[in-house]
């Protein structure tokens, strides 16, 4: 969207009020999401995959609708001096303290989502260190499993008066 195409979005279909207003949603998303990851940390300490898999699935959900926003931002965002001056003194404002919050929230969700990727591997590293140790075991076993049984024998007491 060119400078002229944005100035007539701007008075015309789509005023300051509606740009806001999508600044606003991108805001309430990442709101949802930021809640979202606070419970997954917990549910990744709790370690039950059932209800964190649902949570991931709401958690995709937000990012699709957060996608469609920035979508719709994308002409504005691609101009934004131009639109940012088009505003009202009170709508500049506004929209300034929108991009910051939704700037902090992002800076939030990505920082916990590391967190909880390296609790996550660390977990794995874990798993994988007990799984190696059952290993030797099973090999174990297998050989026992294998060996001829001697048939008709059998050893208790009784054998012994």
């Amino acid at each position: 969207m060119t400078i002229k195409h944005t100035r007539e979005a701007m008075s015309g279909n789509l005023a300051g009020d509606d740009v806001l207003g999508l600044l606003q949603q991108q805001v309430d998303l990442y709101r949802d999401l930021e809640t979202l990851a606070n419970r997954q940390r917990n549910l990744i300490s709790e370690e039950n995959p059932h209800p964190l898999l649902r949570l991931l699935a709401d958690r995709q959900k937000l990012t699709d609708e957060l996608t469609a926003v920035s979508r719709r931002l994308e002409p504005f965002r691609t101009d934004w001096p131009a639109v940012r001056e088009s505003l009202t003194r009170e709508q500049r404002s506004t929209a300034d303290r929108l991009l910051t919050e939704a700037g902090e929230r992002l800076g939030r969700i990505i920082a916990a989502d590391k967190t909880d990727a390296q609790l996550l591997a660390a977990r794995k590293s874990r798993t994988a260190m007990a799984v190696s140790k059952v290993q030797p075991g099973r090999r174990m076993l297998t050989a026992y499993a294998g060996l001829p049984r001697a048939s008709g024998t059998r050893l208790d007491r009784m054998d012994e008066q």
